[in-house]
């Protein structure tokens, strides 16, 4: 004999994406995905519901910040999935129904290609608390001129790069969020369609630099 499982409005399904940039064409996908499985679908934000995306588009313009998509069966508010689209996140959650899980986990991963990988790393105070940490446990200002000039310089470019990584994360977190109310290439021009390919060139090029420079230090060819 064991205890029969009981069903809660707490009982469910959640997963945070970082801030994510989604069009027009992934969003009809879901409301798609979820009607074809005879879910009736509300839109809305903070402040009005939409009967449609084009509404939305007519009246907040062609990117919003925020939006809320919730899918339930006979206007049930415990058999729901709710997308929750915010400025610093999207939220995706479901109750543990057999007709929503599958869901579900498809929309996750739609909006898991949306995201790249880089960006569970975009935290700024995640690297500007790893500046503080380097600078607490490195050698203070005076002990730098005691250091060989290599080691000095790496420790330098170590600290720098968390700075600017604190940075580039905070610009990251501000300019990839939201929803775009058109076709990608509606929207994105050759830097922002290459942007992947760049990042990869510019830190392959970073590790390949700070890769020769600990090599020299390993085997005593620099000062």
């Amino acid at each position: 004999m064991k205890r029969k499982s009981k069903s809660s409005i707490f009982d469910n399904l959640r997963h945070r994406f970082p801030p994510t940039i989604l069009y027009r064409t992934d969003i009809d996908h879901i409301i798609e995905m979820a009607s074809d499985r005879g879910l009736d679908v509300k839109i809305s934000d903070e402040d009005y519901e939409y009967v449609s995306l084009d509404e939305v588009q007519e009246q907040r313009g062609n990117r919003v910040y925020k939006l809320n998509i919730v899918a339930d069966k006979d206007n049930s508010i415990y058999k729901t999935l709710d997308l929750l689209i915010e400025k610093d996140s999207v939220t995706l959650r479901c109750q543990k129904e057999d007709h929503l899980v599958p869901l579900w986990h498809e929309i996750k991963e739609l909006i898991s290609k949306r995201s790249p990988w880089y960006a569970r790393f975009m935290s700024p105070f995640g690297w500007a608390w790893a500046a503080i940490v380097w600078l607490w446990v490195g050698p203070k200002a005076d002990e730098l001129n005691t250091l060989p000039q290599s080691m000095a310089l790496v420790w330098l470019g170590v600290l720098a790069s968390f700075m600017l990584a604190s940075i580039y994360s905070a610009y990251y977190r501000r300019t990839n969020r939201g929803i775009y109310l058109q076709k990608q290439h509606e929207v994105l021009g050759f830097w922002e369609r290459n942007f992947d390919k760049m990042l990869m060139l510019v830190i392959g090029t970073i590790l390949g630099v700070v890769g020769t420079v600990v090599a020299n230090l390993i085997t005593g060819k620099c000062p």
